[in-house]
């Protein structure tokens, strides 16, 4: 009855319960030999526990990737056809724990870290207005890609927690990457969990991604202005919608006036 109730307790398989284990795993592996690799470090993840995107790889992913993905691909032999116009590579949404959409960013050329930056600092222009965390799922990149900026780049960010949100971390980040664990690991910033659970959705930007991508069809053939315009007001639409909703569960959502947030201090 035990070795039954423990197969059904879905604990181990949570991102929290594996990335803690990844943490001790690799703190130990520190501790016991400073020189030793720990490129063997691997969760034991099965297909039937996570689920992987199969585009915007990190470079850091585990190198057991996606085994579904890869055994498609490779009974296929088929290389990708695009079929169409594509006049940007994509659209970068900044998204609120709550799910209200911060800010859209179109990336022309790629999904780069720099991109991810200017972005970042163009929704937040002043050091007082950046949140003090930020998910990002190539956070560690970024951070590293910060760390060797000037100082008044690196003074923008200095009070902004950079994590892996649990998803990434979990199934795109090597466990043996040092410093995406000695910085990125969530499970290292103590205000992000509360007891065995998560405080925040980490993956809300994902899930608001998927509501996003709906649209893609419809302004494939948009002139610039009009699909500006378009996507904005479909935003706007959405986060009118989400703060009725987060009213209606207690929420008390507020407006913070533009001032206050960017130059508190004044």
């Amino acid at each position: 009855m035990d070795a039954h109730r423990e197969l059904e307790d879905p604990t181990k398989r949570s991102a929290l319960f594996q990335l803690r284990g990844r943490l001790e795993r690799l703190r130990l592996a520190t501790i016991h030999d400073a020189d030793a690799s720990t490129d063997d470090i691997q969760d034991d993840l099965t297909e039937e526990q996570v689920a992987i995107e199969t585009d915007g790889e990190c470079p850091d992913k585990p190198d057991e990737g996606n085994p579904a993905a890869h055994a498609a691909a490779l009974a296929s032999g088929k290389p990708r056809a695009l079929f169409g116009r594509r006049r940007t590579h994509n659209e970068q949404l900044i998204v609120n724990a709550c799910g209200v959409i911060a800010g859209r960013v179109t990336m022309f050329g790629s999904e780069g870290i720099d991109g991810a930056r200017v972005a970042l600092k163009g929704t937040y222009p002043t050091p007082e207005s950046v949140p003090q965390v930020v998910f990002y799922d190539n956070a560690c990149r970024l951070k590293a890609h910060l760390n060797k900026m000037d100082p008044a780049e690196r003074e923008h960010f200095k009070s902004c927690a950079l994590p892996v949100d649990a998803f990434h971390m979990k199934t795109k980040h090597k466990a043996s990457d040092q410093f995406c664990a000695d910085n990125c690991n969530p499970v290292l910033f103590d205000d992000l969990m509360v007891g065995n659970q998560w405080r925040f959705n980490s993956s809300v930007a994902e899930m608001t991604n998927a509501w996003f991508g709906g649209f893609q069809a419809m302004v494939r053939e948009m002139r610039a202005d009009r699909y500006d315009f378009f996507l904005d007001e479909m935003i706007k639409w959405r986060n009118t919608m989400m703060i009725a909703e987060l009213n209606k569960k207690g929420a008390d959502c507020r407006v913070v006036p533009a001032d206050i947030l960017l130059y508190p201090n004044h």
